[in-house]
């Protein structure tokens, strides 16, 4: 856990929101996380269904790293969830943890798609999935091309609303032929 006192952020109580099960990386420029090491039961989410928890038809994840750990944990039952709004990294808080890449990837290979983004910062965004049933060309398109903005690290910020997207290609095919800069 961070020690809320050693710890060099903006936060008031040393952002006690931002404890990992990873070790800090001392590279990342934005807050210089000093940990303390605790121990606390965790179960893995398929275990907890197992026990009578119930599936829930919505993941929402903000894990500090461990969300791919947490993704895995539901095993079988993974398949029974519609929606995983979760926290995406592009640049590792944590040493060793997983980037938004691979969770996407992850998640796409359980049959979501990618259809949002609900906030983006220089190095961490949130990004909803969904179980698409209806609607799934739509669905693929958004996942498409937010894969594509992820790969390239270029122009993400559309990706926020895909008919901005489309409105940009346009535009673009427009300048293009009549030689607008």
């Amino acid at each position: 856990m961070n020690d809320p006192v050693k710890t060099v952020t903006t936060w008031e109580n040393g952002n006690q929101g931002a404890n990992s099960l990873f070790l800090a990386n001392h590279a990342y420029p934005v807050e210089r996380y000093v940990q303390k090491s605790i121990t606390v039961e965790a179960k893995r989410a398929d275990a907890l269904i197992d026990s009578g928890v119930g599936i829930p038809s919505i993941i929402w994840l903000d894990a500090q790293g461990s969300e791919l750990n947490i993704l895995e944990s539901f095993g079988k039952y993974l398949n029974a969830i519609d929606f995983v709004y979760v926290e995406l990294s592009l640049y590792q808080l944590y040493l060793d943890t997983p980037l938004a890449n691979e969770v996407v990837k992850f998640l796409g290979e359980n049959g979501f798609y990618w259809v949002a983004n609900l906030t983006l910062g220089g190095y961490q965004f949130d990004a909803v999935f969904v179980r698409a049933s209806r609607k799934k060309t739509l669905a693929r398109i958004h996942h498409k091309f937010l894969n594509w903005s992820l790969k390239t690290k270029r122009k993400l910020f559309i990706s926020m609303n895909f008919w901005m997207f489309c409105r940009a290609i346009v535009s673009q095919v427009i300048k293009a032929l009549f030689r607008i800069k």
